[in-house]
């Protein structure tokens, strides 16, 4: 039941993309059509000296068409779609986020794997920050894998206790994760790839800190 709900919300994650991608073509495909059509308003400004407002509405043009188009995260189709979705969800609760990703295209760790990994420990972080007040919502994540060691870096606002489990992990918090997903993905990574993790509380973050040897299994 567990694997059934953690690849329910991988294809989940893929449906969403494909809604988020169709909508911000039709948005720049419209974008596109506005600008033709402001060309002659800009050079009329231009004619008439008023290069400032010219060059303003210049950049707002261009600051709408880079938030239309997609964010490439990497150059798995795959993980970028998961990455995406996630954010954008985590961008709906009101976070600020950012991700730094550097993946070699020859890789041994499953990128299935990662896929649930991100996901779910992403979206648990999300939650855990809408309980802050808005404004200070934040997610940062870095993903490395490199001359055959992978890491992730997860750091999430969270100024209230964040107590752990005998294990080290995270309590169960329903509010927060109500099937235990985020949890459940994290321990399954780390037992298939003898991964070390760790959680600490500091200045009012949470950090999530996971290594293993990106190996042959």
């Amino acid at each position: 039941e567990q694997n059934h709900q953690l690849l329910s919300g991988q294809l989940g994650a893929l449906e969403e993309y494909s809604r988020l991608s169709q909508k911000n073509s039709e948005e720049i495909a419209v974008l596109r059509q506005e600008l033709r059509g402001n060309y002659r308003a800009i050079h009329a400004l231009l004619e008439q000296g008023e290069t400032e407002v010219a060059r303003k509405t210049i950049a707002a043009a261009r600051a709408r068409l880079e938030k239309a188009r997609p964010v490439s995260y990497t150059k798995s189709p795959f993980l970028n779609s998961v990455l995406s979705v996630c954010i954008n969800r985590a961008e709906g609760m009101g976070c600020k986020v950012s991700a730094r990703l550097d993946l070699p295209e020859e890789r041994h760790t499953s990128e299935s794997d990662l896929a649930l990994l991100l996901a779910n420990v992403l979206l648990r972080a999300a939650k855990a920050s809408t309980k802050q007040p808005e404004g200070r919502r934040e997610l940062m994540l870095i993903l490395r894998i490199r001359e055959g060691k992978g890491t992730m870096e997860l750091m999430n606002r969270h100024e209230t206790p964040f107590p752990l489990d005998e294990r080290g992990l995270p309590q169960e918090d329903k509010t927060i994760d109500e099937h235990g997903l985020g949890v459940l993905s994290l321990t399954a990574f780390v037992k298939k790839y003898g991964a070390k993790v760790s959680f600490c509380q500091q200045e009012g973050w949470v950090r999530l800190s996971l290594s293993w040897e990106d190996r042959s299994l």
